[in-house]
């Protein structure tokens, strides 16, 4: 709402509330850029001195819009505003003043124009002048001139075949340069981790720089992809020298560290399983198998044999076999191992399984459709047949709603037919039904036949 006092206006405004160093400093660097003269500051604005020196001193805050004018017309900082207030200043009436109206094109009567406005016509521009502002023009902005448009192969007449154009050969793609080998690695403790120890427990020996493995030529290719999966370096397969078997060298460049934990040595007893492989259940079964595919051999005795391991890794073959409870039976002291029987061996196959095609092949030749981790089924004990619940009374409210059908209708109190099983009431107890079956079967034996009824009146 405006109050008009002394032909000043009241307007709400923005107003920014400053702190009084920061006002200060302000103004003091819009002095300083205006070289003093206030006048100069108070007419960038459009606002009297009088409300400039309310600003300055600090007698009335600054309208924000004010604020940011006076910032970017003196180039100076703008001050931290910590404040908006919506505040009534006075606006004076040179701020409010609206522009005049516009004067008429076309000439008239003096005094037919608004009151203080003259309405005379403007002296026409001269000819002259328009022509040199329009060359001007002309000369500065070039026309600009469309491109050439290709000349385009004219239409052949009918009846005659347009040559075809051959086709453009596609650009070559570039070649992909072949990816890097990528180093060795070092995997994490898993199963495939636990079975390759396994099999380098059993029938591998550390050769200088490299791990040699020993076996038939099928599993040694076995073991080189494995490795590779495992490590991402391919070991060299080839024939042993006056052997039918086959080595793979595994350089150990970059595995030193895993390698030496295995403490494999040339000309020493093999070391026990590793603590690792103890603390999973999975990985214990996984060290084992690849411990009995490296160097087991299946006999027709039949039996899985296993060759002279040392004691060290011998007493943790043991150890692994009776916690899956496979009954095994050892040599002499530091002899052969050997798990005997075909029960034995179906639980090993269960329970431990092989990846070694030739032990894979023989057990599955031996024990037709008996798969590994499979559990094997309980012995089927004989069931007690329970005996059926009496036929009680029937609830009250339900039976009125069943409807029953036909040939249903026999009540539970008429007498049966004879040799007809009773319909309700208790069961009868084992052995009153004239039969010497146990209890558990007697209600699956015949009725017994009925006996002739006896004369009411027999002859004397």
């Amino acid at each position: 709402m405006g109050i008009l006092r002394n032909r000043e206006e009241l307007l709400p405004v923005t107003c920014a509330v400053l702190k009084e160093d920061e006002r200060e400093m302000f103004f003091n660097d819009v002095r300083r850029k205006a070289a003093g003269n206030m006048d100069r500051v108070a007419k960038a604005v459009g606002v009297p001195v009088t409300t400039l020196q309310d600003w300055v001193n600090g007698a009335s805050n600054v309208p924000y819009i004010t604020l940011q004018r006076l910032a970017s017309e003196f180039e100076v900082e703008m001050p931290t505003v910590t404040e908006l207030r919506r505040e009534f200043q006075q606006i004076s009436p040179a701020q409010t003043q609206r522009p005049s109206a516009r004067l008429p094109t076309h000439p008239g009567p003096v005094g037919s124009g608004p009151m203080g406005v003259s309405s005379a016509p403007r002296p026409p521009r001269a000819a002259q002048s328009l022509r040199a502002a329009q060359a001007e023009r002309n000369e500065k902005k070039p026309r600009r001139e469309r491109p050439a448009r290709p000349e385009r192969p004219a239409r052949p007449e009918r009846g005659q075949r347009r040559d075809k154009q051959p086709k453009q050969a596609k650009p070559p793609r570039p070649q992909q340069a072949p990816r890097p080998a990528a180093g060795p690695r070092v995997p994490k403790l898993s199963d495939k981790v636990a079975y390759w120890t396994g099999t380098v427990f059993a029938a591998a020996r550390r050769d200088g720089d490299s791990l040699v493995f020993t076996g038939d030529a099928v599993y040694a290719g076995l073991w080189g992809i494995l490795t590779e999966g495992l490590f991402g370096v391919r070991p060299e397969v080839g024939p042993r020298e006056g052997s039918a078997l086959h080595e793979a060298r595994l350089p150990v460049a970059g595995l030193e560290d895993f390698v030496n934990r295995l403490d494999l040595k040339p000309e020493a007893v093999r070391p026990p399983a590793p603590r690792w492989a103890w603390s999973n259940p999975d990985w214990k079964k996984a060290f084992l198998k690849g411990l009995v595919d490296a160097v087991g051999e299946l006999t027709d005795a039949p039996a899985l044999t296993l060759p002279v391991l040392g004691d060290p890794l011998r007493r943790s073959v043991e150890k692994l076999l009776t916690g899956l409870a496979v009954p095994f039976t050892a040599a002499a002291e530091g002899g052969a191992l050997s798990v005997d029987g075909a029960e034995n061996l179906e639980k090993y196959w269960r329970s431990v399984g092989s990846e070694n095609p030739r032990l894979r092949g023989a057990f599955e030749t031996r024990y037709p459709g008996v798969m590994p981790d499979a559990p094997s089924a309980p012995a089927e004990e004989p069931a007690a047949a329970t005996p059926a619940p009496a036929q009680g009374a029937p609830r009250p409210g339900r039976g009125r709603k069943r409807r029953r059908g036909r040939g249903r209708g026999r009540r539970e109190g008429a007498p049966a037919p004879a040799g007809a099983a009773p319909t309700g009431g208790a069961l009868p107890p084992a052995g009153d039904h004239g039969t010497d079956l146990p209890a558990q079967h007697w209600s699956d034996a015949p009725a017994p036949s009925p006996e002739p009824p006896s004369d009411p009146n027999p002859e004397v």
